[in-house]
């Protein structure tokens, strides 16, 4: 099944993984409306993305896990993620900047996924955010929050158990 999305979403950078949280705002394509989705991104293995150009900076590559939970269905992709060090991060299965030229994701993808940070929290700011949208983790100063505009186009979801 094919979902498509629009909303907002909050991602908690830890040193070597992502949790997020997806509040769609426009599910045209959802009957019933998805309530809400889950995130977890953790490193991309190396075969399964593109080597950055040489002359370009490195970036992350992650492998996301989408999760639907009011339906038990997930996805998978591999996003690159663009912007300095956690801050203003951009996330997109469209990878730029790679040896062959710009592509697209072929890891268990059939759509888009695009994240846009227009919010930062770090520090203190972090750790209260955490507190209150993140109760499962341990509070911590070298978190980053990024808040922002999020679009999941036509992407598969299958059954978890």
């Amino acid at each position: 099944m094919t979902q498509s999305h629009k909303g907002l979403a909050q991602l908690c950078f830890l040193p070597t993984w992502f949790q997020g949280h997806f509040l769609p705002t426009s599910s045209p394509h959802s009957n019933p409306p998805t309530s809400n989705l889950s995130l977890v991104g953790t490193p991309a293995p190396e075969d399964t993305h593109p080597a950055p150009h040489p002359c370009c900076p490195r970036t992350a590559f992650w492998h996301v896990r989408i999760r639907d939970w009011d339906r038990g269905l997930e996805a998978e992709c591999i996003v690159q993620q663009r912007g300095a060090g956690g801050d203003c991060v951009v996330l997109s299965t469209e990878f730029e900047e790679c040896e062959d030229g710009p592509i697209k994701s072929g890891v268990g993808l059939q759509g888009r996924v695009e994240f846009e940070t227009t919010c930062v929290k770090v520090e203190e700011d972090a750790v209260q955010h955490m507190k209150r949208f993140f109760k499962q983790l341990t509070p911590t100063t070298t978190a980053v929050v990024c808040l922002g505009e999020m679009q999941i186009d036509d992407l598969e979801f299958r059954s978890f158990e």
